[in-house]
């Protein structure tokens, strides 16, 4: 992560604009707003996003009622899988104008679109009733949902990011995976209830649609929250020095192509390990093991739980120690950790069960706690939103959206339920490599400017 040298105002600017972007808001409790609003958004827009995950068994049933269980996951999990397509599209779309006219009305429509397709797959219809358009529905209503989390984590993390103080920073951009980690947790929990207090076959019927149609009340208090606030800091000095960039996709494409790929590269096993860990984890335990659809949810929950408090723990020691130390040991953990963990899953012993889950997610915890933050500070101000956006979202749609249905055609085409595990450690293979050979270190240095 190469740095720049300091700029004019970053050594001094009798003007106050430096003193300014890199203070945020004078009013600390301000500030505390502004990370809390950015931070509830992001939170329900991975809620609304993860929901599919947790529901994929029932969509599998409903929509795909004449295919076997395998062929019928597999099925759902390649339309979970399109989002991951519109993901690029939204970082593409919601980067321009992010990086052009500023953070927070971005985000705005960001939260607006992601309800708007939720309540789509909360109404959706099933096969018995539209026969092959219910998969067709469900198609464009991930496709949306993908394109509008395509503009959250970039305009989420830049915003969080360039409103920390420098010290802070990881501390700061771990909010943006924190959130992600309450939002499964939340999404898991709501799951879990339903299938507590209604019969399967209600379920099935229309208990599922409960959880996405609560979006539509939580969005309106989400997007409430977004247009109440603060700009970035950091985008208002470098508006007010009208040097925001005219064409910030042409811009990041000409001039950022390379820390575009370094960020590609990082990202591989973050993304790879929270979809299989964090994501599909529900869906493998009741399909691979003797645990019942609730028990599964039950032992999703507490992983969920330890990567929630691992994440800000790591992300603060990133603060203090440095972003490549912590980002390294995340790596090395799965390398090392991957299939032992999915061994301790196949014992059929809940103690052992629980604790490989736990183990699991607490190591993608430790990688997700400063890697927003370290991709972030790759990236120049002007063009933060757009390049974060396109390097990350790439990531995603390449091996993390996909990862569910690797998983899963894995373990068809081998045999082994331990297949998942094999993806796992490539994937920590590749970032490891990456993060040894390129990545520079970034802590105590001031963000890019441009």
């Amino acid at each position: 992560m190469a740095s720049t040298p300091r700029t004019t105002a970053d050594q001094g600017d009798p003007t106050g604009a430096a003193g300014a972007r890199h203070a945020g808001p004078a009013d600390p409790a301000r500030k505390r707003k502004a990370v809390a609003a950015a931070a509830i958004g992001n939170f329900l827009e991975h809620y609304d996003f993860y929901l599919f995950a947790a529901y994929a068994t029932v969509f599998a049933a409903i929509i795909f009622p004449q295919s076997n269980q395998l062929a019928g996951l597999l099925y759902t999990f390649a339309i979970y899988g399109v989002a991951f397509v519109g993901r690029p599209l939204g970082a593409l779309v919601f980067g321009h104008f992010g990086d052009r006219l500023g953070r927070r009305n971005t985000l705005a429509a960001s939260i607006l679109l992601m309800v708007g397709a939720t309540v789509m797959i909360g109404v959706s219809p099933s096969f018995e009733s539209v026969g092959v358009f219910a998969a067709l529905w469900l198609f464009v209503a991930r496709l949306l949902q993908g394109v509008a989390l395509g503009g959250e984590f970039a305009g989420a993390t830049s915003y969080l990011v360039e409103l920390a103080p420098p010290n802070r920073r990881a501390f700061y951009g771990s909010f943006n995976t924190f959130t992600v980690g309450l939002a499964l947790l939340s999404g898991t929990l709501v799951a879990a209830l339903i299938s507590a207090v209604l019969p399967p076959e209600a379920v099935q019927d229309w208990g599922w649609r409960i959880p996405f149609l609560l979006a539509a009340p939580l969005g309106a208090v989400g997007l409430y929250l977004r247009l109440r606030l603060d700009e970035s800091p950091e985008f208002t000095a470098l508006a007010e020095r009208n040097e925001t960039a005219k064409a910030p996709l042409a811009l990041t494409l000409r001039r950022y192509w390379q820390p575009i790929l370094v960020a590609l590269g990082v990202t591989v096993v973050w993304t790879v390990s929270a979809f299989v860990v964090l994501v599909y984890a529900g869906t493998y335990l009741a399909t691979q093991t003797d645990l019942s659809f609730g028990a599964s949810l039950a032992v999703q929950a507490v992983a969920l739980a330890v990567y929630t408090i691992v994440v800000p723990l790591s992300a603060s020691l990133a603060d203090r120690v440095g972003r490549r130390p912590v980002l390294i040991t995340g790596a090395t953990m799965f390398l090392l950790l991957s299939i032992p963990g999915f061994l301790m899953l196949q014992t059929g012993d809940i103690v052992l069960i629980v604790l490989g889950c736990s183990m699991l997610s607490g190591t993608v915890g430790v990688f997700a706690g400063p890697a927003p933050t370290a991709l972030a500070e790759m990236f120049d101000t002007k063009v933060r939103y757009s390049a974060l956006g396109i390097g990350f979202n790439l990531s995603v749609a390449l091996f993390g959206g996909t990862a569910p249905l690797i998983a899963t055609a894995l373990i068809g085409a081998t045999g082994t339920p331990l297949a998942p595990s094999f993806y796992l450690t490539a994937g920590a293979l590749v970032t490891l490599v990456v993060l040894l050979l390129v990545v520079r270190e970034t802590v105590r240095q001031p963000l890019r400017t441009g």
